[in-house]
């Protein structure tokens, strides 16, 4: 029998922190601002939460429409991992190990762009490692917060 993998949890954004680090989640939002070189995305919800999501490992050419659009839907799943003690922000440094070669590589985390709301609160001490990203434009994110704020509650009262 195949093995199966651990389910993802469905959380808001809001709700994400140290307790969350080395869980499975799935979270959605929009794409508030994306570096094709760092593949490096702000995600935002509806109550201007946000996150920064590593998407170098989830991008494929299928379903990368979202990286083309601007504030697209989307749904990702990963890992929340803290931030390498080597990122700086507003700079992050990724470190590169090539053929023995010890190279650094600064990028800037996207630039948000003017219109990005004025009292953004950015989780700037975890990252969402992206294992999958979803193209969702038609995703309701009303529903999406009023269905995880009812699982959150259900949570509660079984504990």
């Amino acid at each position: 029998m195949p093995q199966q993998t651990d389910s993802a949890t469905r959380v808001a954004l809001r709700s994400i922190d140290t307790h969350l680090i080395g869980r499975k989640v799935r979270v959605a939002g929009k794409v508030l601002s994306y570096d094709i070189a760092s593949g490096l995305l702000v995600l935002l919800d509806s109550s201007a939460h946000a996150l920064v999501v590593d998407a170098r490992m989830a991008i494929d050419d299928e379903a990368s429409a979202w990286a083309r659009e601007r504030l697209s839907k989307i749904v990702v799943i990963g890992l929340i991992e803290r931030s390498d003690e080597t990122i700086k922000w507003p700079f992050i440094i990724l470190v590169r190990v090539h053929l023995r070669l010890q190279e650094r590589y600064s990028t800037e985390i996207p630039t948000l762009p003017p219109n990005a709301p004025a009292q953004l609160a950015l989780n700037r001490a975890l990252v969402l490692r992206a294992i999958l990203i979803i193209p969702a434009p038609d995703l309701d994110l009303a529903l999406w917060k009023e269905v995880v704020d009812a699982e959150a509650d259900h949570e509660d009262d079984d504990e």
